[in-house]
């Protein structure tokens, strides 16, 4: 009978240890568990938060090269956009021509209006000249006042043609900035793609007939003569 009842003593203290144990590793594995959750968790929000650096670094990339001021092409993404239209007229065999554009007196309307305005004045004009052009044709700001067109399979005669429905459309209603009216102009100098061309050297062409246009008096349309 003694020998029964320390059996059943092993017994049930075995049982109770097995329990305790199955217990304790219960415990530990819930606990792994819960873990692995939040592991998981953390691995998704991860993921989630990459996801939204990656698109963040996308539209800083695209904002690199875009004008903060007047929302157009800035002067190094219209630069590669001129490289690019090189290339593919020298491969198609087909022309272009490139329009520049510098805003007269400027620098009149810093002084009588202040930079503000200024600044206003180039944002709106900006705007102005994009509404005109076609799907296919690239505005960018060059610099300062200055701005260049490219506009792709486009001779010499159709760039002029234009050229002066810009030069119009700016001349035609003044920049309204507040209460204020401003009045503008633009001279536009026209170069059209030549096949020994560079960016510099077409660049030049169309900077120089501007100046030309400015030196007949400012608010014109002058095609450079090559």
């Amino acid at each position: 009978m003694g020998c029964e009842n320390d059996f059943d003593q092993l017994r049930d203290l075995t049982a109770r240890q097995l329990w305790m144990a199955l217990a304790a590793a219960y415990q530990a594995l819930a606990a792994d568990e819960a873990q692995i959750r939040g592991f998981g968790a953390v691995v998704v929000e991860a993921d989630a938060r990459i996801e939204e650096l990656e698109s963040e670094v996308k539209r800083l990339r695209r904002l690199l090269g875009i004008d903060f001021l007047t929302g157009v092409p800035n002067h190094y993404h219209i630069m590669g956009l001129l490289e690019r239209e090189i290339d593919r007229s020298r491969r198609s065999g087909s022309t272009f021509s490139l329009l520049f554009l510098d805003i007269d007196r400027f620098k009149n309307v810093n002084s009588n209006y202040g930079h503000e305005v200024g600044s206003a004045v180039l944002h709106e004009l900006a705007k102005r000249l994009e509404a005109a052009l076609r799907l296919s044709d690239a505005l960018g700001r060059y610099g300062g006042e200055e701005f260049i067109f490219i506009l792709p399979n486009a001779p010499r005669k159709g760039a002029e043609i234009a050229a002066e429905r810009l030069r119009k459309l700016v001349a035609a209603e003044p920049f309204k900035i507040g209460d204020k009216s401003v009045a503008v102009t633009v001279s536009i100098g026209v170069a059209e793609f030549r096949r020994t061309d560079t960016a510099s050297s077409l660049i030049e062409a169309a900077d120089m007939a501007m100046l030309q246009a400015k030196d007949l008096g400012r608010n014109r349309v002058v095609s450079a003569e090559r």
